[in-house]
């Protein structure tokens, strides 16, 4: 609570400063996103199956929108987004009478802070820029399926996801528990038309933080070994009640 009350404080700074000096819209925001992970582990063959297990997931996105305008064709856009990441995963194997099916999702919500520099070209526009996001909760499911000499054995296992940066041995006493880093920070790609006072935007968040939680005890560090990133498309309409 106290990191997700930094970020609602930040975010009204920041219109308090920018408000001063330059002309600034506010609006809603919703869209679709469409996310997945990217990996880099030590041990390439890990990271070719996981990169081949992992598979786009469906979520969505929706917050308060702000724009700083510092010329005709120039302004910052922001806001405070709450937005839903994560990953499916699929994977089957048949080998020796033996067939394995494992299906599941990873759903990740975050509280994210967005600053875009903007550029327009009449009622076009190009967007880059950094956003920072706080992981506030989250939900895992993975179903397996066994199936050997006619025998099926079917197996459902749910877990909330916690965020923490360091995980200590006694963390995993807690059953049907899930631990990943909390901070995403990351680059933000787009392109946007506006029709009225409606912005029509497609995005892409290349995130940059590992979210492989450290394991407090070992010798080697875990999080080198297994990084885990957010890669998000997003597709989102903004509607903006007018200016200052």
């Amino acid at each position: 609570m106290k990191k997700t009350a930094t970020l609602l404080g930040a975010f009204a700074l920041s219109l308090l400063s920018f408000q001063s000096f330059s002309q600034v819209k506010l609006g809603l925001k919703a869209g679709a996103n469409i996310s997945t992970f990217g990996y880099d582990f030590k041990d390439s063959e890990e990271e070719t199956l996981s990169n081949d297990i992992t598979k786009n997931k469906i979520g969505y996105h929706v917050g308060l929108a702000a724009e700083f305008g510092f010329t005709d064709n120039l302004s910052l856009q922001s806001g405070l987004i709450w937005t839903n990441k994560g990953a499916k995963y699929d994977y089957s194997l048949s080998e020796d009478g033996v067939e394995m099916e494992i299906k599941g999702k990873t759903s990740l919500n975050y509280l994210e802070i967005p600053l875009n520099l903007t550029y327009k070209i009449s009622n076009f526009q190009i967007q880059a820029g950094p956003y920072v996001a706080y992981g506030i909760g989250g939900k895992e499911e993975l179903e397996s399926k066994f199936t050997f000499m006619g025998e099926t054995d079917t197996d459902k296992d749910d877990a909330d996801v916690k965020f923490k940066n360091t995980v200590e041995e006694s963390d995993f006493d807690e059953e049907n528990t899930t631990f990943y880093r909390a901070l995403d920070l990351g680059l933000n790609f787009g392109i946007g038309y506006m029709a009225g006072p409606v912005l029509l935007n497609a995005n892409y968040s290349l995130g940059m933080s590992n979210l492989t939680p450290d394991f407090d005890g070992d010798d080697d560090d875990s999080a080198d070994d297994s990084k885990i990133k957010n890669r998000v498309i997003g597709i989102s309409a903004t509607y903006f009640f007018g200016g200052k």
